[in-house]
């Protein structure tokens, strides 16, 4: 069992493009590894580039909120 905090760009993240430690230990060891989470699921694949488009859609979203809040703030 192994639990891990990933610190990296959420278009790789959300794509699945990145391995865990506990999962590169099984690999390099011989044993078997079944990543489980909320998302264990089998569903519809997103592409990288869709990733990558929601992800700047969700960032733009939030810094124009965050504008409109500190404009407000500072009045």
């Amino acid at each position: 069992m192994g639990m891990d905090l990933y610190a990296g760009t959420l278009t790789r993240y959300y794509a699945h493009n990145w391995k865990t430690e506990a999962q590169l230990w099984a690999e390099e060891n011989g044993f078997g590894y079944q990543k489980i989470g909320p998302d264990s699921e089998p569903g519809e694949e997103m592409s990288s580039e869709e990733i990558r488009q929601a992800v700047e859609k969700w960032r733009d979203n939030l810094l124009s909120a965050i504008r409109e809040h500190g404009s407000r703030i500072g009045s």
